[in-house]
């Protein structure tokens, strides 16, 4: 979630939520907001968490 964006209150709260529940998440702020510049950032790593360990290297 980027800090400039309206979204970040109710992205806290259901990362929050996530937590208590104990579903297996992952959760990060970026200095930017919803837009290019926090997606070309956080898609590698996002995709490598969805996809598992058994991602193919994309590098």
């Amino acid at each position: 979630c980027g800090v400039t964006e309206w979204l970040l209150p109710p992205n806290r709260r259901m990362a929050g939520a996530l937590a208590d529940a104990g579903v297996r998440h992952q959760y990060r702020e970026y200095a930017s907001g919803h837009n290019w510049v926090t997606w070309r950032a956080a898609l590698p790593e996002a995709l490598l968490y969805v996809l598992g360990e058994d991602a193919p290297n994309l590098s």
